[in-house]
């Protein structure tokens, strides 16, 4: 659903805003310029997070292409072993 402000927020205030506004189960984040590539991977993520209720943050591979360097370059690689952070 549409989240229409009558000025510019400016980033921060702007996803805080966004991010409150979230009534789901989960949160998929997807900035302006950037796209998915696999058309399955929230519900790889879901899946993944529903088997693991101790889960409660999932991310994927990511690469990367400018101008400069049209290139693909992988910028963040998942290891082949499962990472769990403690907060």
């Amino acid at each position: 659903r549409p989240i229409l402000n009558s000025q510019n927020l400016g980033m921060i205030p702007n996803f805080c805003k966004t991010l409150a506004a979230c009534r789901g189960e989960y949160i998929a984040l997807l900035e302006g310029d950037d796209y998915w590539t696999d058309t399955g991977k929230l519900q790889k993520q879901v899946d993944l997070l529903d088997r693991h209720r101790d889960c409660v943050i999932c991310h994927h591979n990511a690469m990367r292409t400018t101008p400069a360097e049209p290139q693909l370059t992988l910028v963040w690689k998942t290891g082949a072993r499962k990472n769990r952070l403690s907060m």
